[in-house]
């Protein structure tokens, strides 16, 4: 028996052709790890990449380096904050950056008062709490939308962060943040100042934006993770490898 898997959106756009026979099965959108790292692929960075057939693929060069379009490649921070300004409706790009927090201003708005079943925000109503489409919850939880400035090599960038990727530059729930805000200013600040000159290996989208009548770059963390020095030295030295000098 032959088993296949399709994701939304990836199979069509890679260009495959699928055949099936009689007792083949095809299981459309699987709940596997497998099919979830796919699709974090292509949310992240595979549905605006550039595809080539497997022939017209470049080799490894001779000193070992992988080819020149390995979709994982990290890109600066120059290249998300540089772009020309897109038109509204066009598509975010992506960029893989290594870089470093520097700096969450304690004065902006950190975070709000959400429905916890579906992160809307909500109002106090009646000692409940009323979210925009009028339904009304018991208790609410507190989100995170802040921005971080970030660098690397090529300059700063501000980049909004929101819940679950501020959860991890902060290293605590907004619940708890919020709590050090009203009860301790100097355990707050902390808090935030502890974030600062943290390494991380983040996607950040990029779309534009329209504020008070003006088109600008938006800046998000879509993915983080620590760096993982081992790794980054492995890729540093394939990179090193490839120009075969």
């Amino acid at each position: 028996m032959y088993q296949c898997c399709m994701l939304r959106g990836c199979v069509c756009l890679a260009g495959c052709s699928l055949s099936t026979l009689q007792r083949s099965q095809v299981t459309y959108n699987p709940n596997s790890p497998v099919a979830a790292e796919l699709s974090n692929w292509w949310q992240a960075e595979g549905q605006s990449a550039t595809l080539m057939p497997i022939s017209e693929t470049p080799s490894r060069s001779p000193g070992g380096g992988e080819a020149a379009n390995n979709r994982n490649q990290l890109h600066l921070l120059e290249a998300a904050t540089r772009q020309p300004i897109p038109e509204d409706g066009a598509r975010p790009t992506y960029h893989n950056v290594l870089c470093v927090s520097m700096y969450i201003n304690p004065d902006q708005t950190m975070y709000y008062l959400a429905n916890p079943q579906t992160g809307k925000k909500v109002v106090e109503h009646d000692g409940q709490y009323q979210d925009s489409d009028g339904k009304i919850v018991d208790n609410a939880t507190y989100r995170y939308v802040m921005q971080l400035k970030a660098a690397d090599l090529s300059g700063p960038a501000l980049i909004s962060c929101f819940n679950e990727q501020a959860e991890m530059v902060l290293g605590t729930s907004a619940d708890h943040l919020a709590e050090l805000r009203s009860k301790d200013e100097a355990a707050y600040k902390a808090q935030l100042a502890g974030a600062q000159w943290c390494e991380w290996r983040m996607t950040v989208q990029t779309k534009g934006q329209e504020y008070k009548g003006e088109r600008r770059m938006r800046h998000q963390a879509f993915a983080l993770r620590p760096v993982h020095f081992a790794e980054d030295g492995h890729r540093l030295l394939e990179a090193i490898r490839s120009y075969a000098l």
